[in-house]
């Protein structure tokens, strides 16, 4: 098993992106990506060329689409049958989820507070999903500056919610990546911790499903819990009792990116700091909420505040409670 950096939200030239799938492939490696997930809106005709040129040979990358729909955008990935999407209204979305796993894929909510219409025609979150547990994943953060728009705020908020209510959806990050986007702005990154033993597409599935993840701008996060004599990481279960958290934080992987966003490591004899302007703050808190424990890393600069989000909650459920 191991960590892999990815990108969950692209666009190419077979929707409204910018680039082709290579081209696409190729930027993801100069930003050292080392996973994508091809989402193009409404078609998956980008897969053929994945294929004719066999990129998925040299780089991973994970086959899906996003619905584009008048009430708002969904994710799914690794659908093993297309599930038609013309026909989804605010009503019927419960029933359109279930066709996607009844199909072997996952779906998840994509950017649900960006502005809508006419600023971003069906961007906005207006399906009325009555069972939320039907969707797999949530966008916290899209877009650039990730950490800092009010948008991905109100997803935290939203997703913070959930977990209240013992509805885990697993929390990612998705630039909305079309290939004309600034590169030395921010841009939030999302860490699967996959099976490279299997297929991509499945590994990543299996990955979400499981809450192997984490986001952020730029440091790497080890987070681990023990409990009666077990040890968990992310994503792992735990008995119910008295806990002992152990947070570690990276400043190695892709901190050549980093540079780009004047976000530069440090390391002292206190571990690693980040350096963002003429600000620095150090890594991280543990905190409990209710019947869920998280960690959230902050680190303040001059742009503000940089999140690292790597929580799935703990749920009770008789003797054993779920971490993360």
């Amino acid at each position: 098993m191991k960590w892999v950096a990815c990108e969950l939200h692209t666009h190419t030239v077979h929707s409204d992106g910018q680039l082709s799938v290579g081209g696409l492939v190729n930027r993801a490696k100069s930003l050292g990506l080392e996973m994508i997930a091809l989402t193009d809106h409404n078609t998956n005709s980008g897969l053929a060329e994945l294929d004719n040129q066999r990129l998925s040979v040299s780089f991973p990358v994970i086959r899906g689409i996003e619905w584009t729909t008048y009430f708002g955008h969904v994710l799914v990935i690794g659908s093993k049958k297309y599930v038609d999407w013309r026909d989804v209204v605010p009503h019927n979305i419960d029933e359109k989820l279930t066709m996607v796993h009844d199909a072997g894929g996952l779906a998840g909510v994509a950017h649900p507070y960006a502005l809508g219409d006419p600023v971003c025609c069906s961007c906005h979150w207006e399906f009325y999903l009555k069972d939320w547990g039907l969707a797999d994943f949530i966008e916290i953060w899209s877009g650039s500056l990730p950490q800092l728009v009010m948008r991905n705020k109100k997803a935290i908020k939203k997703w913070t919610s959930l977990l209240d209510k013992e509805i885990y959806l697993t929390a990612i990050s998705g630039r909305d990546w079309h290939g004309d986007e600034d590169d030395t702005k921010p841009f939030g990154v999302t860490y699967l911790m996959l099976d490279e033993m299997v297929d991509v597409t499945e590994a990543a599935k299996d990955a979400l499903k499981n809450h192997r993840a984490y986001v952020t701008v730029g440091p790497t996060v080890s987070l681990s819990a023990s409990s009666n004599g077990k040890n968990t990481g992310i994503g792992g279960t735990l008995l119910r009792g008295e806990t002992t958290f152990r947070i570690a934080v990276g400043g190695e992987h892709r901190k050549e990116i980093w540079r780009n966003f004047d976000l530069v490591p440090q390391k002292n004899r206190a571990g690693w700091r980040w350096r963002q302007g003429a600000v620095k703050r150090r890594f991280c808190w543990v905190r409990k909420r209710n019947d869920y424990h998280g960690a959230r890393g902050l680190g303040m600069g001059s742009h503000g505040a940089s999140r690292h989000h790597a929580r799935r909650g703990m749920r009770t459920c008789g003797d054993k409670s779920d971490y993360f």
